[in-house]
């Protein structure tokens, strides 16, 4: 009787040795697969700006011609790196990507534009590996002062003779009340004053000197006096 014919226990001899053969099969066929599949993936971790840490996508690698393994980046720097290459492989503008990266990695807010970028280098190899900065909280804004009410005015004409040559907005300033002596308030009642009938002898005088009043001039001088009018 042939060896692999004798019984072995319930089976023959030659049953056993098939099974310890397919054993022995499988398991190198296991081995070899799980070495050539690299080391696994850690999981997820807190990013710190509400957002997951997911894994390397396997997808992209998967994508690279001729099968060529990525490095998963150690850095934020280096993540903005390697999705802006990746994107521009794709098409997108170089420039215009890590830019946009750029801004997200340092915390500050995206443009939709931006916020598209951003999405894609996520799904091509998953979120930066270390913290991002939290967007600095809005300035509170400064609350603007009111401006302080002018107070009520009226213009009234006042004689006055001078003793020597004057400057004829000088002399507005001078007998006006300053709460309200504005330079357009100043310039109303000095328009008046030069066009009052009575000052007519004046302004030749006036327009040669380019706004002085003579010497010894008698002027009716229009001023700004705070309140209402008087009554008369």
């Amino acid at each position: 009787m042939p060896w692999y014919s004798e019984k072995i226990g319930p089976l023959p001899a030659g049953v056993w040795l098939g099974v310890v053969v397919a054993g022995v099969g499988g398991g190198l066929l296991w081995s070899r697969r799980r070495a050539s599949a690299g080391p696994e993936v850690s999981t997820g971790a807190d990013t710190g700006t509400g957002e997951v840490q997911s894994p390397l996508v396997p997808a992209a690698l998967g994508a690279l011609p001729g099968g060529i393994s990525v490095q998963g980046p150690a850095t934020n720097e280096e993540w903005v790196a390697q999705a802006t290459a990746l994107l521009t492989d794709q098409g997108h503008p170089a420039d215009v990507v890590e830019v946009a990266l750029t801004h997200y990695i340092q915390g500050a807010s995206l443009t939709a534009a931006e916020t598209v970028y951003k999405n894609l280098a996520v799904a091509l190899i998953g979120y930066p590996p270390l913290p991002l900065p939290r967007p600095a909280p809005a300035p509170t804004p400064i609350p603007v002062p009111s401006p302080t009410p002018t107070a009520g005015h009226h213009y009234e004409v006042q004689f006055h003779r001078i003793s020597s040559k004057t400057n004829a907005r000088s002399l507005e300033y001078r007998f006006s009340d300053p709460p309200v002596s504005t330079p357009n308030n100043i310039e109303t009642a000095l328009r008046r004053t030069v066009s009052d009938g009575r000052n007519a002898r004046y302004l030749p005088y006036y327009i040669k000197t380019h706004g002085y009043w003579p010497a010894s001039a008698a002027l009716h001088v229009t001023v700004i006096k705070t309140g209402a009018v008087r009554a008369a």
